[in-house]
């Protein structure tokens, strides 16, 4: 299980020691597109919420946006592809991840879709149908 917290800024120390607790928060960017947007799961009979799968495609993207270490990168990228596959193929998934992109802020909207066209995204309507969101 990972314990995440908002990343602040480039200042901010690479993981936060919480002793009471005896866990280590680890910084996320974009963090907020996850929580904002949970689903529901059960596991070994308990429920817990995980990001829903639109909302990770969508934090993953705007991450690529500024990695740097190739390995990261790649695994991310390798994320988002196999994902987006579902999301492409099942309407309701669509709409759903139409309506998060739409209610990101238009400056967010707009490196997603330029990573979209700078990862050569394979489902090209799709992407041409979020321009016409902006």
């Amino acid at each position: 299980m990972e314990f995440l917290i908002p990343e602040k800024g480039k200042g901010q120390p690479a993981a936060l020691k919480i002793p009471s607790l005896n866990i280590t928060a680890t910084p996320l960017r974009f963090l907020y597109i996850l929580g904002d947007n949970p689903l529901p799961v059960a596991y070994q009979g308990i429920e817990v919420l995980v990001p829903a799968p639109q909302a990770f495609v969508l934090q993953k993207l705007l991450i690529l946006s500024s990695r740097t270490n190739k390995d990261k990168y790649n695994k991310d990228l390798d994320s988002i592809m196999s994902i987006s596959k579902f999301i492409i193929l099942d309407p309701e998934l669509q709409r759903v991840f139409i309506y998060m992109f739409n209610s990101l802020p238009k400056t967010t909207r707009k490196t997603i879709l330029r990573v979209l066209i700078e990862i050569d995204f394979p489902f090209r309507e799709f992407v041409q149908h979020l321009r016409q969101q902006l």
